[in-house]
């Protein structure tokens, strides 16, 4: 039985609410040029990666790659804060500008 609890309790260290792959819309921020966002998670070993490409007039610049720990995912100039597995806080700590962005898709 301990054996199993420490399975489980290991298993969850490793969840988080990371968004899902998808495309995500600003819905909130403080910037109207803020592009869509193309979101696909990844994981290389025991690192977890968002791979985030931007569309729109943005013109599919990407993907950048954004290493995670916990629900923040960062490249030191742009931060992404989970909220759940549909939205997201995303920063770029450059301009500071930001938004809070939903999945459409």
């Amino acid at each position: 039985m301990p054996i199993l609890l420490f399975v489980l309790l290991s298993l969850s260290a490793f969840a988080s609410s990371l968004p899902t792959n998808g495309l995500y819309h600003c819905l909130n921020g403080n910037n109207d040029s803020i592009c869509d966002q193309k979101v696909r998670v990844t994981q290389h070993g025991q690192i977890t990666i968002l791979k985030v490409t931007y569309e729109g007039y943005c013109n599919g610049q990407g993907p950048y790659q954004y290493a995670c720990d916990g629900e923040v995912c960062t490249d030191g100039a742009i931060r992404i804060t989970s909220k759940d597995a549909s939205h997201y806080y995303w920063e770029n700590l450059s301009y500071g500008f930001y938004c809070d962005m939903e999945r459409v898709n």
